[in-house]
């Protein structure tokens, strides 16, 4: 079988594939709690970790999710980001297509 590990099995030579494995489970929670008992627990087990003093205090305690809802939330806020050269790119299609550009407001003077 092969290894699940990034660890090279110690009997392989150097010049052999690594032979990595990777297994993945998903399973149902439903199968095993009442429905909303497990995302219950799970919240609260986030809730537990958010109130945990980091050890940084300029720095909250994050879970997987968290960079990500604040970067939605920012995003629903401010617009998402368009790198200058694709937004010029964009622009200049627009007004080959004679289509208007309704990705942004206009510049002054536009």
């Amino acid at each position: 079988g092969a290894s699940f590990s990034p660890i090279r099995n110690r009997s392989q030579k150097p010049d052999e594939p690594n032979n990595i494995g990777h297994f993945f489970m998903a399973l149902d929670p439903k199968a095993f709690r009442s429905e909303g008992e497990f995302e219950a627990d799970l919240d609260d087990a986030i809730d537990e970790l958010h109130a945990t003093p980091p050890a940084d205090p300029s720095e909250p305690v994050l879970v997987a999710g968290d960079p990500e809802e604040a970067i939605r939330e920012e995003r629903l806020r401010e617009g998402v980001p368009i790198p200058p050269a694709l937004d010029q790119h964009i622009r200049d299609i627009c007004a080959r297509c004679g289509a208007p550009y309704l990705l942004r407001p206009p510049a002054p003077g536009e």
